[in-house]
């Protein structure tokens, strides 16, 4: 029985973190997209962490997402979407 129940449960975790990395990825997306367009700002610029996120509140993310693997975001220009290592 546990032949069959650890694979699975391997499998259920990794599907998992894929998931809350691809929701991570999205929020950033629209983040950015939100930023350059309140900002008209064109899509060859690379927002900083700063911009979408500050410190102190009051950005378009409350906070930075971790990634659920451990990887770092890389946020990219307007055209490129954000990546995780």
């Amino acid at each position: 029985l546990l032949s069959i129940a650890i694979p699975n449960f391997l499998h259920a975790r990794e599907q998992s973190r894929r998931k809350g990395c691809i929701g991570n990825l999205r929020k950033i997306e629209w983040a950015k997209d939100a930023y350059l367009m309140e900002k008209n700002l064109g899509t060859d610029v690379t927002p900083a962490e700063d911009d979408l996120w500050p410190a102190g509140g009051g950005g378009f993310l409350k906070a930075k997402p971790e990634c659920p693997s451990g990887g770092a975001y890389t946020i990219n220009d307007g055209k490129t979407d954000p990546v995780c290592s």
